[in-house]
């Protein structure tokens, strides 16, 4: 702009003085002298002006460079692989990203097929669009799996528009995303939803059993009761039979029922030790005996010698199932518990001559209310051996299994070594001896009238009410040796505000049990490590005084 300035300012100047030159009188030096000079004010002006063009040709230049620098930019280190494809599929171009994605230096891919990236199994894929894309002109999008150069894979999504070179022949332009960690979400948000619908079935599986299985018994319990009232006086010890045997087949499935929800819940903490795994064997052989012989079947135990070290009461439960399961479903010949060494390692096995299951089932059996073979509703609650698993888990054990249909099968459990330690019996909880007064809240008459004449009956004084204020208004200023509260009362209230408001009148460490029927896992979770003694619905007379001398005996001690 400056150089043009200068160029009008001194054309203007000149004509300016031009008229009054040409009407001075001319002589012949003088034309010459004015062509001369009309000529180099030409040649002047003609020079402005190409310093004028040279001016505008150098910031032209300059612009241009700065463009190219930003389409560098751009293009060259843009997030997206950008490709040039000729109609035959070579590469004509192709930026940094697109050369870094494809793991090759980006002069070994120019003139290179970008097929020899695409994996077999996509090129009908690649073809069928790189095809189309040609042919129409529209713009395609494709997704794919690519292979680098160093043999990794990985998705890409794929957007290609075909244009034309300046001598007008075809090309693809493609922009290249790498999707490898969408898709591994996308699978990842599969298998989750998957996983979620399983749990989902599984639960609504569980509960259909469950309330099948605690039915079963409650209608015989519920018939046995109606002949009771008509039967006469020498039918009566039959039905009591039939009646207990009822009322043990609910304690005992519900006991299952607890059992798994504690495990769920994740407030079942092993307490590790080392014992002798021969008295483990002789106990939960003591302990089946009697079913062992009610069916005739032998029960036999191999003793070892072993010491193991993990927690001896989650041990010998798993134990316990897979013993109880073993002679359930055994109906001749018998059951052998045997500890045994297998490739290096030992292990407890329980073998038995029953029905067996085929190898294909083994990944069943272990699922909640799973059992196999005709009337295997009849043997048991379908959760022994769901249990065995999660116990095992929770121990960081192995399980492993062998059957074959009509020969019977073997469950085995892994052995952790252990360091010998004195054999000594474990001291027991006896029943309270003296006479306690016991504050007792249940907010169910039928419960609540039971407690009281359980309690009144073995020797103790207790005031009964349906709510923890009702409590503290007939306690007055009598102190109880003890508090027992159901968890769930009427309005809301719970057996936790009932225990607070008691120790908050009659001091901190009063003893105190909370009886409760929630399997719920949240719910156990939400009980755990509050201090307080926790029994599950339905508890037996012996199992309550038990746990009453227990709380008390810690009090006074």
């Amino acid at each position: 702009m400056a150089a043009r300035q200068v160029v009008g300012d001194g054309l203007r100047q000149m004509d300016k003085d031009w008229p009054s030159r040409r009407r001075m009188p001319i002589d012949p030096d003088e034309e010459s002298v004015r062509s001369a000079t009309e000529l180099l004010h030409e040649l002047q002006v003609h020079q402005v002006e190409l310093e004028v063009q040279n001016e505008n040709l150098r910031l032209s230049q300059i612009a241009l460079e700065e463009s190219r620098d930003r389409y560098v930019d751009l293009y060259e280190f843009a997030p997206v692989g950008y490709l040039t494809l000729t109609d035959a599929g070579l590469i004509a171009e192709v930026n940094l990203t697109g050369a870094e994605m494809l793991g090759e230096d980006r002069r070994n891919l120019l003139q290179r097929r970008f097929a020899r990236f695409v994996l077999p199994e996509e090129m009908e894929n690649w073809q069928r669009h790189f095809l189309y894309a040609l042919a129409h002109g529209e713009k395609q999008t494709c997704e794919l799996s690519l292979k680098r150069s160093d043999g990794t894979v990985f998705a890409t999504h794929l957007d290609f528009l075909r244009t034309a070179t300046s001598g007008g022949a075809p090309i693809l332009r493609i922009a290249l995303t790498d999707i490898t960690g969408r898709r591994r979400a996308e699978v990842e948000l599969l298998i989750a939803k998957t996983e979620a619908e399983k749990a989902n079935n599984d639960k609504s599986r569980f509960l259909a059993a469950a309330s099948h299985d605690l039915r079963q018994p409650l209608l015989a319990l519920s018939l046995y009761v109606g002949l009771l009232k008509n039967c006469n006086a020498s039918d009566k010890a039959g039905l009591a039979v039939k009646i207990q045997e009822c009322v043990s087949s609910l304690n005992g499935m519900l006991t299952d029922l607890l059992d798994v929800s504690k495990l769920d819940a994740g407030v079942v903490v092993p307490k590790l030790s080392d014992f002798d795994v021969d008295d483990v064997l002789a106990s939960v052989a003591a302990v089946h005996s009697a079913e062992a012989d009610l069916k005739a079947l032998s029960l036999h135990v191999h003793y070892a010698g072993a010491v193991a070290r993990t927690d001896i009461v989650l041990f010998q439960r798993i134990l316990g199932n897979l013993v109880a399961n073993a002679i359930r479903y055994t109906e001749k010949g018998g059951v052998l518990l045997a500890c045994r060494r297998h490739r290096g390692r030992r292990w407890v096995e329980v073998w038995d001559t029953g029905l067996g299951f085929p190898e294909d089932a083994i990944g069943l059996i272990f699922e909640e209310f799973r059992q196999l073979g005709d009337g295997a509703r009849n043997r048991g609650s379908g959760l022994g051996l769901s249990i065995v698993a999660k116990t095992a888990a929770l121990l960081d054990l192995q399980i492993r299994v062998h059957s074959r249909p009509g020969r019977g099968s073997m469950f085995a459990v892994e052995l952790p070594p252990g360091r010998r330690v004195e054999s000594g019996a474990l001291p027991t909880i006896q029943p309270v001896a003296r006479s306690l007064r016991i504050g007792l809240v249940e907010d169910n008459a039928l419960a609540l009238d039971a407690l009281v004449l359980a309690l009144e009956g073995a020797g103790h004084e207790v005031i009964a009410a349906g709510t923890g204020s009702a409590l503290l208004e007939s306690l007055a200023q009598r102190i109880p040796d003890i508090v027992i509260s159901d968890y769930r009362l009427a309005a809301g209230e719970t057996g936790f505000d009932v225990i607070a408001a008691a120790r908050e009148v009659f001091g901190a460490d009063l003893p105190a049990v909370l009886i409760t029927g929630d399997t719920e896992p949240i719910v156990i979770r939400s009980m755990a490590g509050r201090g307080i003694a926790l029994l599950y619905k339905p508890v037996g007379l012996e199992a309550l005084l038990s746990c009453l001398g227990e709380v008390t005996a810690l009090r006074s001690s």
